[in-house]
């Protein structure tokens, strides 16, 4: 059994099944009238707002219906209004249908230099609005784009946002802070890059920024923050002073929320990006080691934050896969677990006749009705008010 903590995702976008129909979805499936699923578009979340795309972050477009010769080879592209265009195919994706006729290939948002216009004022049909792009499936070609295999896979994504951004703690790449840590002046910092096909740090040349944190209540600078940020010409926003997210600005039981940070260029503020930065708690787990099916275990570890208390408003719940499906293997909390965090689910006895399956399970927390907490539902086990922080396999 090999035990693994899941860097928590955060993905929002919009999609068409054609240039008319838009479908706001965080990860769609498309099906047929027998409900069996045709594709699905997905994202690696890398810090999208609600219903915009970033320019350069990563697509997963997959065939699941056995539909394509195995190997045979593929790209997407867009059109930009007078051409399709090739995007680029991310690394480690070689774009080739497998031995059962389905793919799965990785490309990156298309920006300025594949649309040749603002991929978010500009549009790429006038029947699309401001920020919407038309992509579909091709052969493969090494320059440019081979035959497109389907008129009607004609997709439309939202463009929101120019400049994407990772976030770095002490040197790290992170997708998320943790719920009252203090992070000192320079911990955090926030890379801005901008996408010419590839990833460059906006650091040099006419690059200037001004940021700011915005509250997870809304579009609103966090209360007596001053983290606002001016003139940054070295492509790294650095908050200061030093920073935490503690119940002074998180001020709800739930304490798992997403937060924004707003970068926009010094000369021309319609030039940026919203991006969502999580706050999410220092879950420290102890998984099952060796188990096999048919063994008899438990899920224990404790909810803290980034100064070691516990946190206790939560259910911590357990999922596994059942059918096509997941299923609510074990519950403890809210209020059953002590207030210094720990918790212990009841037995779990997997094996035949117990209404579980083996496969990859999922370890989280769980609450209902919270105000700005991160929306995992476009993630297995694909349940809403639950984010996984832990999966391992039985």
């Amino acid at each position: 059994m090999i035990g693994k903590k899941i860097l928590a995702t955060i993905i929002v976008f919009v999609l068409a099944i054609s240039t008319m129909t838009i479908v706001g979805a965080d990860r769609h499936v498309e099906e047929d009238g027998s409900g069996n699923a045709l594709w699905i578009l997905s994202n690696d979340g890398f810090g999208s707002q609600a219903l915009n795309l970033t320019c350069g972050e990563t697509l997963t477009f997959q065939i699941v219906n056995n539909s394509l010769t195995y190997n045979d080879r593929f790209k997407l592209g867009v059109w930009n209004g007078a051409d399709w265009v090739a995007l680029k195919t991310a690394s480690g994706s070689d774009g080739k249908a497998d031995r059962w006729g389905d793919l799965s290939i990785d490309f990156h948002v298309p920006g300025w230099t594949e649309l040749d216009a603002n991929p978010v004022t500009a549009k790429g049909d006038d029947g699309l609005n401001a920020g919407q792009w038309n992509i579909s499936l091709f052969k493969y070609a090494s320059t440019g784009l081979g035959d497109r295999v389907w008129d009607s896979v004609n997709i439309t994504i939202q463009i929101g946002n120019l400049y994407l951004l990772k976030f770095f703690v002490s040197g790290q790449e992170v997708d998320h802070l943790i719920y009252n840590k203090l992070y000192t002046v320079g911990t955090f910092e926030a890379k801005i890059y901008n996408w010419t096909t590839s990833l460059i740090l906006a650091s040099a040349g006419s690059y200037s920024f001004d940021a700011v944190i915005l509250n997870y209540t809304g579009n609103n600078n966090l209360p007596n923050s001053g983290y606002a940020e001016t003139t940054i010409t070295d492509g790294i926003y650095t908050p200061s002073p030093a920073m935490k997210f503690g119940d002074d600005v998180i001020t709800t039981d739930d304490k798992e929320k997403l937060f924004w940070i707003h970068v926009y260029d010094s000369a021309n503020a319609s030039l940026n990006s919203t991006i969502a930065l999580p706050v999410l708690l220092d879950v420290d787990l102890t998984l099952p080691s060796g188990k096999v099916w048919g063994d008899t275990f438990k899920v224990e570890g404790a909810l803290l934050d980034g100064a070691g208390a516990g946190v206790n408003p939560y259910a911590v719940r357990v999922y596994c896969p059942v059918d096509g499906d997941y299923a609510l293997v074990r519950e403890d909390g809210p209020g059953s677990y002590d207030t210094d965090g720990v918790f212990s689910t009841p037995n779990i006895v997997t094996g035949s006749g117990n209404g579980f399956g083996a496969g990859t399970w999922y370890v989280g927390t769980y609450i209902t009705g919270a105000t700005g907490r991160p929306d995992m539902s476009h993630e297995p086990p694909y349940v809403a008010g639950f984010i996984p922080y832990y999966s391992f396999t039985v």
